[in-house]
């Protein structure tokens, strides 16, 4: 255009004939030609610059930028192919791109290819191995390469994924890690708002996932020993520190939980506390276990003591009892005011014999007669027992949802668990109004229940609750309450040994005992004993009358008074009585006299010789002589044991006259 604009100017002004004119458009139209020289190197040295940054931002680039013919041969790539293949771009090119794939992955490759040709843009992902023979999962992106309507390749960008991959991979199993952990997990914002909950969260609590997710972590219900504010504890992980404690957690099923709680920071990448994680996890097990290892610990040191002094004082009181039983025969019934005296003397001396019971009951594992119990049937004579002796203002009920309810015990032991229950219970009303109500129901313990029951063998129980609509129990005090003389009650009006007696029956079972309890919310007691299918045990005969008899009785123990008082007592039956102080008296004796006793009766816990040691010695000399063992408190004669050694009864200090000649009737005749 400007040559043909320049001839048609020049032809012009020549017609003009304007000399000095066409000097000037000469020297313009140079101009314009040497501008637009100029120009055309510039813009060729821009595109060139152009091309050279296009061409090192490629070079530069971390992901792989590639273009393929239509047979699949690499055309062009960039270095970052060394990233992924370990190869120079000089090795791949030319070469077709499948080589480098893995072998499990190429037919989708070859068909994602043909999809490219095919004019479509595509994005997978695959794997490649590099020179080493190491796999890179790769996303795989390609476009066609289209001119003038026809496909001329394929063009696009390979990223190693590997890393990502990997990522991915952990917090996919760190995921699950999370959802399995037996631990229950809480994530919650900084507000408090729960943004996260596991499986075992929602099994420890009883709260749903949908439930809690979005509510403030103050819906669960916390407590801490110490009774301390639980919002406390969070102005340690506030301030970046991480806190470590024990809590209660009273679940939906209001079963308090004992847990180990750590309470962790979590920080963004720029250092800001974003959220706290809660990690909790269930120790009631440990808890229960370490409670009972201190409980153990305590009844063995009052198991020492109670060792210690039952068998002087079971003699003391064997003397008042003696004597008492021979005064109260001697006194006409006319003198009916001596008569009643010595009748609450000796049923002082009763309760006295039963606290001392008591206190070997709890703190050692005493044998005692076991039978078949119907549980109903107990209950329905406790609360007999209760309705006559309690106020009428405390209302007694009865829910028994049981058909059978045998279990093999003590009948007079689960009398005075229920009675000690139902006292204590009763201790607990306000103004000694309110209600008890005993419940009797069959459950069955599994492995994990096992665990939340001082770890009982899993099978059939019976369950016994005594609860109550009394004030309830102070969570400070419930893990003291069955230790031994510990009582919330004014000194002097209660000895602190009910629950302790409760206890130690209880174990002696093989049972377990738990209770449930909130500040006026009153208290629930559940005993667990194991069911049996074996019949209830059969009505004794209640003998009133002393039985008598005219048998010659070797009767040794070292304390005189219990000496002068079998020789009055059983003197007075009909009996003939030798006594000796010592076993090595009695031996003699018998040795001089082999035929003239029918029958020996020995205190247990004598001097250089026990009951039992003289009760081998003296049947080496005759065998089938029957020989009655009577002790305050030994570990070392059992009914077992006593079974071996051939001794044919045991009888428990104070023994009063009407049981002693019982035994001695039953033995004799026996024999």
């Amino acid at each position: 255009m400007i040559i043909i604009f320049s001839h048609i100017f020049l032809r012009e002004t020549v017609t003009v004939g304007n000399d000095y004119l066409r000097a000037a458009m000469f020297m313009i139209i140079a101009f314009v030609f040497a501008m637009l020289s100029e120009s055309n190197e510039k813009a060729q040295e821009i595109l060139k610059e152009s091309e050279k940054k296009y061409k090192d931002l490629v070079e530069k680039m971390t992901d792989v930028i590639y273009t393929l013919d239509t047979e699949g041969r690499v055309t062009s790539i960039n270095r970052a192919v060394k990233t992924i293949l370990g190869r120079e771009p000089e090795e791949v090119i030319g070469r077709n791109f499948a080589a480098w794939v893995h072998q499990e992955k190429l037919p989708r490759i070859i068909e994602v290819f043909e999809q490219v040709l095919s004019g479509n843009n595509i994005t997978t992902e695959t794997i490649m191995i590099d020179r080493d023979g190491q796999e890179h999962q790769v996303e795989f992106s390609s476009t066609p390469i289209i001119k003038e309507n026809k496909v001329l390749g394929t063009q696009g960008i390979i990223r190693d994924i590997t890393e990502r991959k990997r990522a991915e991979k952990e917090r996919a199993r760190l995921a699950t890690a999370v959802s399995h952990a037996a631990e229950a997990i809480m994530i919650t914002e900084p507000d408090g708002s729960i943004t996260y909950v596991n499986p075992a969260f929602e099994d420890l609590s009883g709260y749903k996932r949908e439930e809690v997710l979005g509510k403030k972590s103050e819906i669960l219900k916390f407590s801490r020993s110490d009774g301390g504010s639980c919002n406390d504890i969070w102005s340690l992980p506030a301030r970046g520190e991480v806190w470590r404690g024990q809590l209660t957690l009273t679940g939906l099923d209001d079963f308090p939980y004992e847990l180990r709680v750590t309470i962790s920071p979590i920080r963004d990448d720029s250092g800001e506390i974003v959220s706290f994680v809660t990690m909790m996890r269930d120790v009631s097990p440990e808890i229960a276990l370490e409670r009972m290892v201190h409980q153990k610990q305590k009844m063995e040191a009052i198991g020492t003591l109670a060792g210690g002094i039952a068998h002087d004082f079971n003699n003391v009181l064997g003397l008042i009892l003696g004597y008492i039983e021979l005064a109260h025969d001697k006194v006409d019934t006319d003198g009916i005011g001596a008569w009643n005296c010595l009748g609450h003397a000796f049923e002082a001396c009763s309760r006295a014999k039963d606290l001392i019971r008591q206190i070997i009951t709890f703190s050692r594992d005493m044998e005692v007669e076991r039978i078949p119990v119907n549980l109903d049937k107990q209950i329905k004579e406790a609360v007999k027992f209760i309705k006559a002796t309690f106020p009428q203002t405390i209302d007694i009920r009865q829910n028994i949802e049981v058909k059978s309810a045998i279990t093999i015990a003590d009948p007079t032991q689960i009398h005075q668990m229920l009675i000690n229950l139902c006292t204590n219970a009763a201790q607990a009303m306000e103004n000694g109004k309110g209600g008890i109500e005993i419940g009797l129901e069959e459950v069955l313990i599994d492995s994990s229940d096992s665990q939340r029951y001082n770890n009982i063998k899993p099978g059939n129980y019976l369950r016994l609750n005594v609860s109550d609509t009394g004030q309830g129990i102070d969570p400070s005090i419930i893990n003291c309450i069955f230790d031994p003389y510990f009582t919330t009650r004014e000194k002097g009006k209660g000895s602190g040994l009910g629950l302790a007696v409760v206890h130690g029956i209880v174990t002696n079972y093989g049972g377990a005992i738990a209770v449930n309890s909130l500040p006026g919310k009153g208290a629930k007691f559940s005993i667990f004993l194991p069911k049996t299918d074996t019949e209830d045990e059969k009505e004794g005969i209640d003998v009133q009358s002393i039985l008598t008899g005219n048998e010659r009785i070797l009767f040794i123990d070292d304390e005189e008074g219990l000496l002068n008082i079998a020789r009055n007592a059983l003197g007075n039956l009909g009996y003939e009585v030798i006594t000796a102080s010592s076993g090595a008296e009695a031996l003699a004796y018998l040795q001089s006299r082999a035929n003239g006793i029918d029958i020996v009766i020995a205190d247990q816990i004598m001097p250089q010789m026990t009951g039992s040691e003289l009760a081998v010695d003296l049947m080496k000399i005759r065998p089938e002589i029957p020989v009655i063992i009577c002790t305050g408190f030994s570990e070392m004669i059992t009914p077992e044991r006593a079974r071996d050694l051939g001794i044919r009864e045991i009888l428990y200090k104070p023994v009063s006259m009407r049981e002693l000649a019982r035994v001695i009737r039953s033995v004799l005749d026996k024999n």
